[in-house]
């Protein structure tokens, strides 16, 4: 008895002690065939095989895709400006965040220490001194754990005296390294693994980084200080060792900056900064192209982005509605228009470059 029939390869299913004389799906007749004289598989058990076939090679398929991008990264490894990190995929235009309740503040920066310290003496509860001091230790905590309402105040003011800060919602992760903030870290030349690792963790904390540029130097510090460029969504941080010892860093944020341009043609090319302060235009010396232009293209974006970076989410307890509104919107209502119960407000990032 045949299981499959030898012409069209239809299965047999028998029920009971039924034998099957005549292929009830083409009518081929199965009473007079030796069985082992059928050579060729029949086209269902042949169906079968090549399903294996596939299964095999849907599994094998990812294996081949990895080594084919590992043998292709080492070729892009020595192309010019092939050591560009930038994020993989950019998020989208708001993030889905969670609401959280409490914010901290890290402070990286400032043109004037005095100065912001008594700008920041008017929305502190706490002596001058104090104040001072946790500007002396940039880049370090300068709020922790306040809520919304006491934060906003004093993110308005280090943006008002140009200073480099950050956000960091929700509680500290004390255990993070520089290869959580970094997107593709490990794939940076050593000597940018380096310059990044050398200098103190809360420079990184709370930023988006966007891209990482080696072969960059600052132009005021000239050539024997070259360094990488990091871009963030906060600011433009160019990284060094001084001399060849002390690991430093520049922190630009984009709140003083007045426009990016590129200088392509001169003596250098490079990447000019120009200041909303009026003083003197500053430029990043990159000499390989591909990392100028994708390095000016990614921080045109960062610095078109950075003045609605952070909105202020209210929802009402009651109802529900909710509203968003810029950090600097004077105009914001602090009740709810329909049931007039008091906003709960929380900040939210604009990650979209």
């Amino acid at each position: 008895m045949f299981k499959y029939c030898p012409f069209c390869g239809q299965k047999l299913v028998s029920a009971g002690s039924i034998v099957f004389k005549y292929c009830p799906e083409c009518g081929g007749q199965l009473e007079n065939i030796n069985a082992k004289q059928v050579e060729a598989p029949p086209a269902e058990i042949k169906r079968e095989e090549e399903h294996k076939l596939m299964q095999t090679a849907a599994v094998a398929g990812p294996e081949i895709s990895i080594e084919a991008k590992q043998f292709f990264d080492k070729l892009k490894g020595k192309l010019p400006g092939s050591n560009i990190c930038l994020a993989a995929e950019l998020p989208p235009a708001v993030s889905s965040q969670p609401d959280f309740t409490y914010y901290s503040l890290i402070l990286k920066s400032c043109d004037n220490k005095e100065e912001l310290a008594h700008a920041l003496k008017q929305v502190l509860t706490r002596s001058f001194l104090a104040i001072r001091m946790a500007i002396d230790n940039m880049p370090g905590i300068l709020v922790y754990k306040g809520k919304v309402d006491g934060i906003v105040p004093i993110v308005k003011v280090l943006r008002t005296e140009n200073a480099g800060f950050s956000i960091v919602p929700g509680n500290f992760n004390f255990k993070m390294n520089v290869a959580c903030i970094f997107p593709n870290f490990n794939s940076l030349f050593p000597e940018v693994q380096s310059l990044i690792k050398g200098l103190p963790l809360n420079l990184w904390l709370g930023e988006n980084i966007l891209g990482v540029f080696p072969d960059v130097y600052q132009e005021a510090l000239g050539e024997k200080n070259k360094g990488a460029l990091v871009i963030s969504d906060q600011a433009l941080y160019f990284v060094y060792r001084q001399n060849y010892a002390a690991y430093s860093s520049v922190v630009i944020p984009y709140t003083g900056i007045e426009q990016l341009f590129l200088e392509e043609g001169q003596a250098y090319d490079g990447l000019i900064i120009g200041y909303k302060d009026g003083r003197d235009e500053d430029m990043l010396v990159i000499a390989d192209e591909l990392i100028l232009s994708k390095a000016y293209e990614v921080s045109h974006k960062a610095l078109k982005n950075q003045q609605n970076s952070i909105w202020i989410k209210s929802v009402c307890p009651k109802c529900g509605h909710a509203e968003n509104h810029a950090l600097d919107d004077e105009t914001a209502d602090e009740k709810c228009l329909y049931c007039d119960k008091k906003f709960q407000k929380t900040l939210v990032k604009n990650e979209c470059v």
